[in-house]
């Protein structure tokens, strides 16, 4: 979304923008799942009116904090990408890491992207980014480019993606070319990881991302 801002503030600025995973705003469902992980945070009793951080010994809204991340990791992946990746194996929880309820390697899994995030993350700012990102309509506002200025935007979307799956892009396309901007292409590309699709090595994906970072221009030495 900060990459979609950039270019319809300053669309100048570059040749070529590539917009991947991504969305104008949030949907329905993307609302309805912030929603919840902000009521994690706010009904642990250490959240205390989100004044924690003034309450000495007062470790703040840990276990809620924990929730969230595990709701939020959870619209990241796809039905198909947990299964195969964990399937209903067991895992025994390793001491020290804290209560464990169930025997699954999901669970482990879950709990450790939970620690992760509360080791460096603040609930308030969480609260504060989540509602931002909620709030974010890029053409809530008429842009109109002026001619001449339009870079080429490259869209990417992932098939399993269920937080900005490609009905979110072909919207972003839509608007975009509203908007006076040349959509060169949408990649719609196959791939089972979800959401974090864009952070592996899908087949083709990475091909396409280097023939558009490729240099254009012939720098002489």
């Amino acid at each position: 979304m900060q990459a979609l801002e950039w270019l319809l503030q300053h669309p100048d600025d570059a040749r070529n923008f590539t917009l991947i995973a991504t969305a104008a705003r949030s949907t329905a469902d993307n609302l309805a799942a912030s929603a919840v992980c902000r009521a994690a945070i706010r009904s642990d009793p250490g959240f205390s009116d989100g004044r924690y951080a003034e309450i000495p010994g007062n470790l703040g809204p840990v276990d809620g904090l924990g929730i969230a991340r595990m709701i939020a990791h959870l619209t990241y992946m796809s039905a198909e990408s947990l299964e195969t990746k964990f399937g209903r194996r067991t895992q025994p929880a390793r001491s020290g890491t804290g209560p464990s309820h169930g025997p699954y390697a999901v669970e482990r899994y879950l709990e450790h992207q939970a620690r992760k995030l509360v080791a460096r993350f603040d609930a308030n700012s969480y609260l504060c980014l989540s509602a931002a990102m909620d709030g974010y309509d890029a053409f809530a506002r008429p842009h109109a480019i002026e001619p001449g200025t339009a870079p080429s935007v490259h869209l990417f979307s992932f098939a399993s993606d269920r937080l900005f799956g490609a009905e979110s892009t072909r919207h972003l396309h839509e608007q975009l070319s509203a908007a006076g901007l040349a959509v060169r292409e949408h990649r719609d590309t196959s791939s089972a990881a979800g959401h974090d699709a864009f952070l592996l090595e899908v087949p083709g994906y990475l091909a396409q991302m280097d023939a558009l970072l490729a240099p254009t221009d012939h720098v002489p030495a």
